[in-house]
């Protein structure tokens, strides 16, 4: 099995991660080919808090039951659940999630810090990954007001695409905005020389 693991090397906020230590986030067979594939050029964007807590998570689409969740979400909406227990806990943040905009996604209260919260209520998380992410959790904040300013954005652009295979709308109605602003900027001094030519 795959294994991963961060550890602190000094007392500064510094973490190196390590490979060949135990296990951080241990995926089974069956959820392996889910898990989601950030790839390595955008995790140098996110705190390796945000990395240990996204490495315990799966693709999953939404059922009927989920619902439940948010009551306007479309049957098979892309979202993430618990790697350990699949989400399958019906109580409050019971482990599936199904952010709607890269906005509540990259909400650390609505979405990063209640994930943390199901890893360590979760039975079947192991007690060793739970000591972890307390660990990266307390070096979190510090770690990311080292990071230029938008990486935390850039990673989690990373992650919704990495659930939903395509950039999220709130963004791509944002850009078609600065696209339009740009093209009637350009537009501009041609119609006032068309008025001039005279």
């Amino acid at each position: 099995m795959p294994t991963k693991r961060y550890k602190l090397i000094d007392s500064s906020s510094h973490i190196e991660k390590e490979e060949n230590r135990a296990v951080l986030a241990t995926t089974s067979t069956s959820c392996q080919q889910q898990t989601l594939n950030i790839h390595p050029s955008d995790r140098q964007h996110g705190t390796y808090f945000i990395h240990a807590v996204f490495d315990n998570v799966y693709k999953v689409l939404s059922s009927p039951s989920d619902q439940n969740l948010r009551q306007k979400m479309p049957i098979g909406f892309s979202g993430f659940a618990c790697l350990h227990c699949q989400g399958l806990s019906r109580k409050k943040n019971g482990g599936r999630y199904f952010p709607s905009s890269l906005k509540t996604l990259s909400d650390s209260k609505k979405v990063l810090f209640p994930v943390h919260q199901h890893l360590q209520n979760c039975e079947k998380c192991p007690e060793e990954i739970k000591k972890d992410l307390q660990t990266l959790m307390s070096v979190h904040e510090e770690e990311r007001l080292n990071l230029p300013r938008g990486s935390q954005t850039c990673y989690y652009l990373a992650v919704w695409q990495a659930i939903h295979g395509s950039p999220p709308p709130d963004l791509a109605k944002k850009y078609k905005k600065k696209r339009d602003q740009e093209t009637q900027s350009s537009q501009a001094p041609m119609m006032s020389q068309q008025y001039h030519h005279y």
